[in-house]
């Protein structure tokens, strides 16, 4: 090889094909010294013919013009190349662009997919042919190297024991974590709650999600969301809690730190806590908001069925309809705040945005963050407009239908007749149903 590499400028082009024939050249490089390097092309002639042809490169400098020769270039792999520097560029677009942070992954893959399909010429078979080296097995061929893509701009400092200024503050440079531990962090904006109770705060709606707390808690534990309901029903997000544990006293530690929050712009009066059916929240509830109304469907789980109906009957009486538990089930006469709706519907959207089980950290916070802006936003518009909640037709249509339905039996239900009739309570039961489900009897 080292005697090849000597070989002279004019011995190595008479070994080339000659200026009649067309040929196709196909270029290896081989290093043979730091300052040298030998050029090995292989000629095939169109008359059948096939020669080898050596060029010396000193210096990085070519002994001759390889491209001097007649000769018609067929690149190898010309759509798998193409496929691999499109798949390269786009990762690295979204390297370059924060923005892209909670981007999926599958919907990464379906716009390059999509790229290819609409946007890389009319040649169908080198389309196709991308298409085959772009797809390989499936979405799993280009997952990894998408995702490593995305994750490069997550921030891997962001966990439950350290979080970084940028996430823990506003926009605005005010407090956004504001209590932290191991194993509970709150996060909400003071300015968010204050703006809250000047606007008729009246309702706390509180419900925890099992699949949305950050990958830090080690799936662990709950994101916790308490939301107030203000003057014409407006619902609002103002306390986010990332939970390794759900116990009462973590369950505490939210409620008094809420409380504290809202006692600052003045004491609570009637106030209504709705929650869900975890009776550790419920217990701290009550234990924290002592004056006010904790409605939930909680169930006294103790109860045997096997039990005398005389003792069955006197428990009934005692604990639910006139006990401590009478607020939990009974929603007569409240026309809006009946469930936790709010807060579940909000999880929901919040899944939808982070598009994934488990996010990281500060992905979570970053969305938090922008749900507390959102919130902000709801009670401007709330405070220069004047008005409340703007209903669908549909959900203003069921709850005049539900209220009107209320009013009618009001009537029956009164405590001037404690013992309504069966088939009068037969009655109103089937008519609620209606409202329950589509199903009309």
């Amino acid at each position: 090889m080292e005697k090849q590499a000597q070989l002279p400028k004019e011995e190595a082009l008479m070994q080339a094909p000659g200026a009649l024939g067309h040929s196709v050249v196909v270029v290896a490089m081989i290093c043979l010294r730091q300052d040298s390097m030998l050029l090995l092309s292989q000629a095939s002639m169109a008359s059948t013919q096939s020669c080898d042809i050596q060029f010396q490169v000193i210096n990085n400098e070519f002994v001759g013009d390889p491209f001097a020769l007649p000769h018609v270039c067929l690149p190898v792999k010309t759509a798998q190349d193409k496929v691999e520097r499109l798949v390269y560029g786009e990762c690295k677009k979204i390297r370059d662009d924060k923005n892209l942070a909670g981007r999926s992954t599958l919907q990464a893959w379906h716009d390059i997919q999509d790229f290819i399909d609409e946007c890389c010429g009319d040649n169908e078979e080198e389309k196709n042919d991308m298409l085959y080296f772009f797809h390989k097995d499936g979405f799993s061929s280009r997952q990894r190297t998408i995702r490593r893509a995305i994750r490069s701009l997550e921030d891997p400092s962001c966990t439950m024991e350290s979080i970084p200024a940028r996430h823990a503050a506003l926009s605005d440079g005010s407090r956004f974590l504001q209590f932290q531990n191991p194993g509970l962090h709150m996060y909400y904006s003071a300015d968010t709650i204050e703006m809250a109770r000047t606007h008729g705060l009246y309702a706390l709606v509180a419900d925890g999600v099992h699949d949305l707390q950050p990958d830090a808690t080690k799936k662990k534990g709950q994101l916790y969301t308490v939301h107030g309901i203000c003057n014409n029903t407006v619902d609002m997000p103002l306390l986010y809690a990332i939970t390794t544990s759900k116990t009462e006293r973590t369950y505490e530690l939210i409620f008094l730190q809420l409380k504290e929050e809202l006692e600052r712009h003045g004491a609570l009066h009637r106030l209504r806590v709705v929650l869900d059916f975890e009776r550790a929240s419920i217990a701290a509830a009550k234990k924290v908001f002592p004056q006010a109304s904790v409605e939930g469907p909680d169930l006294d789980r103790t109860h045997e069925a096997y039990e005398k109906c005389c003792q069955f009957l006197r428990y009934l009486k005692t604990t639910w309809y006139s006990g401590p538990f009478k607020n939990l089930w009974n929603k007569w006469a409240i026309e809006d705040t009946r469930t936790t709706n709010a807060a579940e519907a909000f999880h929901r959207r919040l899944g939808e945005m982070l598009k994934c089980k488990y996010p990281s950290m500060s992905k979570l916070l970053k969305r938090l963050r922008s749900c507390n802006t959102e919130a902000k936003a709801e009670i401007i518009r709330m405070e220069r407009r004047r008005t409340g909640k703007v209903l669908k037709k549909r959900d203003r249509i069921r709850r005049a239908k539900i209220l009107a339905v209320m009013r009618r039996y009001e009537q029956e239900f009164s405590p001037s007749n404690p013992i309504p009739r069966t088939t009068m309570i037969s009655m109103y039961c089937r008519k609620m149903s209606q409202f329950v489900t589509n199903k009309v009897n």
